[in-house]
């Protein structure tokens, strides 16, 4: 059976966000066309459909640049990236949160975040900018229906989405993930970087730059032989097991 991560949204309603001294007006938070209240958030959600027409980064089998290596054929679903943009007011904002959720690679949705991921990106406009962070939370393939290529495929697809079809600056972009999401930021950097060393060696014709960073909450990294708490627990966690 497969769950989902939408108790998080639940339990993060607008009226439990946390107050700071210097936090934006309510009105400079729904100053625009918003839909906010249909999605149980403060901001507007932009549903993002869009087909790519060109891909950049290699991810594990997904090589498209590299000349050496047989072209690969993509379908148009393969091409197409979907979630959901949540904008804080009527300007976007010019640093963006990339935000990737968990759920062990086999569960979790981007619907089922927002709640938390507008927490996020509101708390962040209380350092010295005082600007919040508009949030992409891009989908992503699950296992067992699909492989873990594939959902490296998917959210570095959404990175160069974000970059080149709506324009945000990579040095604006904060990656932040959850559990597995957490072990997806670190397999993204992993990819753009390997890109930059193959540009760099003449290898391949271009590659996309890195974000500002990457964030890992209670990140899900080690696919090896389960040990440490993984073990110790096993009978108390209920989701993530080695059972599961």
């Amino acid at each position: 059976m497969r769950f989902s991560l939408s108790q998080l949204h639940v339990c993060h309603p607008p009226t439990a966000y946390p107050k700071w001294d210097d936090a934006p007006s309510k009105s400079k938070c729904t100053d625009i066309m918003n839909n906010g209240d249909y999605h149980g958030v403060r901001g507007h959600v932009h549903e993002i459909y869009h087909e790519m027409t060109n891909r950049i980064t290699s991810t594990g089998t997904k090589t498209f640049n590299d000349p050496m290596v047989p072209k690969l054929k993509l379908t148009r679903s393969e091409m197409t990236v979907t979630g959901l943009y949540l904008q804080h007011s009527s300007r976007p904002s010019e640093k963006v949160i990339f935000w990737i959720y968990g759920g062990a690679f086999l569960a979790g949705d981007s619907r089922g975040n927002l709640g938390i991921a507008e927490k996020m990106g509101m708390l962040c406009g209380a350092d010295r900018d005082g600007e919040m962070r508009d949030i992409f939370i891009p989908d992503y393939r699950l296992v067992p229906e699909y492989h873990l290529d594939d959902a490296v495929h998917d959210v570095t697809l959404a990175y160069e989405y974000l970059i080149y079809e709506r324009g945000i600056l990579p040095e604006n972009v904060t990656l932040l993930g959850i559990s597995s999401g957490g072990g997806l930021v670190v397999l993204v950097l992993q990819a753009l970087a390997k890109s930059r060393r193959a540009y760099e060696d003449g290898k391949i014709g271009s590659y996309v730059p890195m974000p500002a960073g990457g964030v890992l909450m209670c990140p899900f990294v080690d696919y090896t032989e389960p040990k440490g708490s993984m073990r110790e627990y096993i009978k108390h966690d209920l989701i993530v097991n080695q059972v599961c």
